[in-house]
């Protein structure tokens, strides 16, 4: 049974609204959507993030953000961000330490590898040949492992300088300045 209310708008009318370029629901829901998506990292590129995550990663201190709680901000300054009292210091130190945290999962998280698959299951093989090991290697199937050895994850995703809506398959394309994917 479908319900139906006076006055309110027809799906197609609905979806008309929503696709139209100029209407205040677009612009502000793209607004909303490049506030909280960056699709890239926060201080840095791809070269200086990895840097600093194996500088890290060297500390004996070091524990992977991946596999542990987050840190919780402390307590506001009273006198509106002085910026001189333990307050505003704690609450800085809190942010560098949010934006490497941040960078560091997003760097251990978003590094597609899309190699392995048939070829390195031959090599593995070829390399164990005379230990005359059965069945240890299995082949392993990638997102190359298709008849035309091209990557099933569409990994590196487009970049685009400005976010624009795809006409032709109703898509949002958010701005993307940088490609955050690294290809190994």
């Amino acid at each position: 049974m479908l319900l139906w209310i006076r006055g309110a708008l027809t799906p197609q009318e609905i979806h008309d609204r929503i696709m139209d370029l100029e209407s205040d629901i677009v612009l502000k829901k793209v607004e909303y959507l490049e506030s909280v998506h960056m699709g890239e990292f926060i201080t840095g590129s791809l070269e200086n993030v990895k840097k600093n995550v194996d500088i890290a990663e060297l500390d004996d201190e070091y524990k992977n953000p991946t596999e542990t709680l987050p840190i919780s901000p402390s307590l506001q300054c009273n006198q509106n961000e002085c910026g001189e009292c333990k307050s505003c210091k704690a609450i800085n130190l809190w942010q560098t330490q949010f934006n490497s945290t941040v960078n560091d999962i997003l760097f251990q998280s978003n590094l597609h590898k899309c190699t392995k698959g048939i070829k390195q299951y031959e090599k593995k093989k070829l390399k164990h040949k005379d230990k005359n090991i059965v069945n240890k290697y299995q082949p392993v199937t990638s997102y190359l492992s298709n008849k035309w050895g091209k990557c099933k994850g569409h990994f590196p995703p487009k970049t685009f300088e400005h976010t624009k809506v795809d006409m032709n398959n109703d898509a949002l394309n958010i701005k993307k300045k940088k490609n955050l994917y690294l290809i190994l």
